[in-house]
């Protein structure tokens, strides 16, 4: 056909003939309301691309978020790697993994809660700057900031320190809204965020003595931070030191109010066990968090790497194999790419940018998902909290393993029977032979000798 413009100037086609290539039997929702079912979308996922531009330009700018990362790290010298998803040991964060099974060794492993520690090893190996972007997948709860699997960007640098982290981290940011949202000044949710200045920086001590009005540097004991805990009611267990205390204050007091760009820095060594002290202050150790509209964006911190503290700390543990060789003086940055899309597409929660395939399997429904959701903050601390996972599991390991082996046990008594029947049904099968063919070998020789037969 042609192509012309109708009298109201609309750009149209004059078809002189149509070829249809396709038949859709399906009628797409009405254009003028589009699809508006929060369900549908996220279990019809396609169809909502068709019909919603907006959701199009979210997938796109998770792309351009990811390509600009690549090229913001190739540009500092940093090498990606690919790293292994599952694992004999989901280590490098406090979580509970996903499990699966590995037919071929016979050996249960695990999916991946973090990136960390095959990286730390390529340091160990002399690679003294890299990064990977991959999935994780920690088998928590879930909430509009907590996806079962998501995208975590790692990376680990040799001989800098975490003011260096906090430079590159804060560069990358800027350098991303530049780059995808043509400005370092976005909007979300009526909020301006203002990623142009310079990122403010506060101590965990002072941010609690800004928001809740309580100088944790003035309080000396365990006693006395519970007291106050139970003063505020806060609810606390009864091992948690004041470290474990001050960071109940931070999140229920704090994390609230960050929406500008901060780095909260120098948190308290309880909640820090692989973290290099402070030498100004024993009880605190060099990390930091970056907060933007309330959500935490990444976790970085210096790497332990005294022998002699390590081994103060984790007596009990076994050494990975790694930690035997002296690390170099590292850096780490953990980054979760899904709240930086989130944040710079203006997207309120983290299916809207990963696709929500979870919430089908794990409640059937968004709007399921969403009453889980909408639990006191308190209450889903408590739910994914790191001691109730292990109360957990001190109760049901035993019990796994107890099953486990009665499997083993029974899987082993079901194939030696079967092979004792295989056995006994081959030597069937071999006297049914051997017998066939002596009666052949009968016929054969009573055949060839008449006589014999007569006589008989």
């Amino acid at each position: 056909g042609e192509v012309f413009k109708t009298k109201t100037g609309e750009i149209s086609i004059h078809a002189s003939a149509v070829t249809l290539l396709s038949k859709s039997l399906q009628v797409l929702p009405e254009k003028f309301h589009g699809l508006t079912n929060t369900d549908m979308r996220y279990r019809q996922r396609y169809v909502d691309l068709i019909v919603n531009p907006e959701v199009k330009d979210t997938f796109v700018k998770r792309s351009k978020i990811i390509k600009e990362i690549r090229n913001f790290l190739d540009g500092r010298g940093f090498m990606e790697v690919e790293t292994p998803m599952l694992v004999s040991n989901a280590g490098g964060a406090a979580a509970r993994p996903f499990e699966t099974h590995y037919n071929a060794l016979n050996e249960d492993v695990k999916l991946r809660i973090s990136l960390e520690l095959y990286l730390k090893r390529l340091i160990v190996g002399g690679l003294e700057k890299v990064y990977e972007i991959g999935r994780v997948f920690r088998n928590e709860g879930v909430d509009t900031r907590h996806n079962p699997e998501f995208t975590l960007m790692e990376l680990y640098q040799a001989y800098t320190d975490y003011y260096g982290m906090m430079e590159l981290t804060e560069n990358m940011f800027r350098y991303l809204a530049e780059k995808v949202c043509g400005s370092a000044v976005i909007t979300y949710n009526g909020v301006e965020i203002d990623l142009s200045k310079p990122f403010a920086r506060l101590t965990m001590n002072d941010a609690i003595k800004k928001y809740a009005g309580i100088d944790f540097d003035e309080v000396k004991t365990d006693e006395e931070a519970k007291a106050l805990a139970k003063e505020r009611h806060i609810e606390y267990e009864e091992r948690h030191t004041k470290g474990d205390i001050i960071n109940l204050f931070f999140e229920e007091y704090c994390e609230k109010e960050l929406i500008q760009p901060t780095f909260i820095m120098d948190h308290p060594l309880a909640i820090s066990p692989l973290t290099k002290k402070k030498p100004s202050d024993p009880t605190k150790v060099e990390r930091f968090e970056l907060f933007i509209n309330t959500w935490e964006m990444c976790n970085a911190y210096s790497e332990l790497n005294d022998p002699i503290d390590q081994r103060e700390r984790f007596a009990a543990q076994d050494a990975a194999f790694a930690e035997k060789y002296a690390e170099t003086p590292l850096r780490e940055l953990a980054q979760y790419l899904t709240r930086c899309a989130c944040t710079l597409r203006h997207s309120p929660a983290p299916c809207e940018i990963d696709g929500g395939a979870f919430i089908e399997q794990r409640f059937g429904s968004w709007d399921a998902a969403m009453r889980a959701a909408c639990l006191p903050p308190a209450r889903m601390m408590k739910l994914n909290s790191t001691a109730r996972y292990r109360k957990e599991r001190a109760v049901q390991e035993p019990l796994f393993l107890a099953e486990r082996k009665e499997k083993k046990r029974q899987k082993q008594i079901e194939k030696n029977l079967r092979q004792g029947q295989l056995a006994h049904e081959k030597a069937v099968k071999r006297r049914a032979e051997r017998e066939a063919a002596e009666e052949k070998k009968a016929a054969a020789e009573k055949d060839t000798n008449p006589c014999q037969a007569e006589t008989v």
